[in-house]
């Protein structure tokens, strides 16, 4: 059922309704994957360099997909969105070769819970390649973006901005871009960002979402 539906967004497109869902599928999955590599890295049937290795191409493959999924299907990638997916792929392996230093230091202390745990900070990272293939070409006009790390509450940001596209004007038009709120608990720099205003002015061909955030 998991594999099918991961499957389905590789053709069809997807609404809006359903991004979140199939972003949550996506990172267990994930987890799933994290978890078995971990076991056998633990467990000395491959090499700290091969677990890093083989973790790399599920946080490859986990921020493509969820990058596919928010912008809305594989067959609506821009080169714009994957230079984007990219560049938040590039700092996650940043990060990942730290934690496999951290692993080789602490190796004869660290448990396999702890490695299981951290690696799956890896996963809700994906959130953040979704919400930023969301909000397509407007993403570099916003202070921060949902699950951008910029809070307390880091990738688990349920937060979003609501976007209102005025009428075009001389070929450009105004968006109003409020910071809202979710029904969930928020941190401290979330809960002050709420209502915040972003006026944008972009060219009256852009494409603008209805929302950025939620996945």
């Amino acid at each position: 059922m998991t594999d099918i539906a991961i499957a389905e967004y590789k053709q069809l497109y997807i609404d809006d309704a359903s991004k979140a869902n199939l972003v949550k599928i996506r990172i267990q999955v994930f987890y799933r994957d994290v978890d078995a590599l971990a076991e056998r890295m633990y467990a000395g049937q491959i090499s700290l360099g091969q677990w890093e290795e083989d973790m790399r191409t599920l946080v490859r493959e986990l921020h493509t997909g969820c990058t596919a999924i928010g912008k809305g299907g594989w067959d609506l990638m821009t080169p714009k969105g994957w230079g984007q997916a990219g560049a938040a792929i590039k700092k996650q392996y940043r990060w990942l070769h730290g934690f496999a230093e951290d692993i080789e230091e602490r190796k004869d202390t660290i448990s396999l819970a702890a490695i299981k745990a951290r690696a799956h900070l890896y996963g809700e990272a994906g959130g953040y390649s979704a919400n930023l293939a969301q909000a397509g070409d407007i993403a570099s006009m916003l202070p921060w973006i949902p699950r951008d790390g910029q809070s307390e509450c880091m990738n688990n940001c349920k937060c979003a901005w609501i976007l209102v596209e005025g009428e075009p004007e001389a070929g450009m038009k105004t968006i109003t871009a409020t910071w809202t709120l979710s029904p969930a608990e928020h941190c401290d720099t979330c809960l002050e960002r709420s209502g915040h205003v972003e006026t944008l002015v972009v060219p009256a061909g852009t494409e603008v979402p209805d929302f950025i955030g939620g996945l």
